[in-house]
């Protein structure tokens, strides 16, 4: 019974959103766009810092990141969009629990 109470502090914050682009996927379709909308749809799980990772598969030597503090809009402009190249992906909305 005492590994139960450590569940007990948590909380229902902070979203987490993947894509995995695998087969015939359309190069037109942009994972990093599709990661942020599935975080707009979870910003009101966190609403104080998100970022987005991709990467270009099993093959990469690299990921392409971008973060920082506030709402998805204003975090995620064009610009960074545009860094944001891969066929997959993670991102994260993060609400501060005090």
């Amino acid at each position: 019974m005492d590994g139960w109470m450590f569940f007990k502090g948590l909380t229902h914050e902070c979203g987490v959103f993947g894509a995995i682009g695998t087969g015939d996927w359309p190069t037109q379709v942009d994972v990093a766009q599709v990661i942020c909308l599935g975080l707009v749809a979870l910003q009101h799980r966190g609403q104080e810092s998100a970022g987005i990772v991709t990467s270009e598969g099993k093959s990469a030597r690299t990921f392409n990141s971008h973060k920082g503090m506030g709402l998805i809009n204003n975090i995620f402009n064009d610009e960074a969009m545009k860094k944001l190249k891969g066929n997959l992906g993670i991102g994260h909305t993060r609400q501060v629990i005090k």
